[in-house]
C-alpha cells in the first residue's frame, strides 16, 4: 500500500509593528489572504463534504502570536478593505477592456476574503472549539502547533504508532 504525507510548514518572522512596506505587517497580510484564509476555505469545504484531509500543517510559535494578535487583525481588516476598494476602482477603469476580467476576478477574491475573515469570527487562525469546527487551539512553545483534522490544533507531531484520527 502506497502512503502519502503532506505536511506543511508555516513560518514568517516577527513582522508587527515593523511598517508595511516591503518586509513588513504587509508581508503577513499578503501569507493570510493568499495563503491561510485560502487553505482555511479548502479544509472547511472538505470537512463539510466528508472529506477526511490528513496533514500536518506546523506553525511557528512567532506565527502563531501573529495570527492571533488584536493589532495585526485590525491591521488585515484595513488591508483588505484597501485591496477590495483598489480592485473595485480597476473593474471601473478596465470595463469592456482586456483587463476587466481579471479586475472582476479580482474584486470577487477580496469580497470572499472579507466574508471569510469575518465568518471566522476576525481571526486567519484556525476556528476555536464549537460545534461548527469541533476543533480546539492550543499552543504552548517551544513546541509549534499543528493543524489536524477537522481545525484543531494539538502540539507536536505525531508519531507512527500514533491514533491520526
Amino acid at each position: 500500500m502506497a502512503r502519502f504525507a503532506l505536511v506543511l510548514h508555516a513560518h514568517l518572522p516577527y513582522v508587527r509593528a515593523h511598517g508595511m512596506w516591503p518586509f513588513g505587517e504587509e508581508t503577513l497580510y499578503e501569507a493570510m489572504a493568499e495563503t491561510y484564509l485560502p487553505l482555511l476555505r479548502v479544509l472547511e469545504r472538505l470537512w463539510q463534504e466528508g472529506v477526511e484531509a490528513r496533514f500536518t500543517l506546523g506553525i511557528t510559535p512567532i506565527l502563531a502570536e501573529q495570527l492571533g494578535d488584536a493589532r495585526i487583525k485590525e491591521g488585515f481588516l484595513a488591508y483588505a478593505k484597501d485591496r477590495l476598494a483598489r480592485a473595485q476602482g480597476d473593474y471601473l477603469r478596465y470595463g469592456g477592456t482586456e483587463l476587466e476580467k481579471s479586475a472582476r476576478h479580482q474584486v470577487a477574491f477580496w469580497e470572499l476574503t472579507l466574508d471569510h475573515f469575518h465568518h471566522l469570527g476576525g481571526t486567519s487562525s484556525p476556528p476555536s472549539a464549537g460545534p461548527r469546527t469541533g476543533g480546539r487551539w492550543s499552543s504552548s512553545p517551544p513546541t509549534p502547533p499543528t493543524v489536524t483534522p477537522p481545525f484543531g490544533l494539538r502540539r507536536g507531531p505525531l508519531g507512527p504508532d500514533q491514533d491520526r484520527g
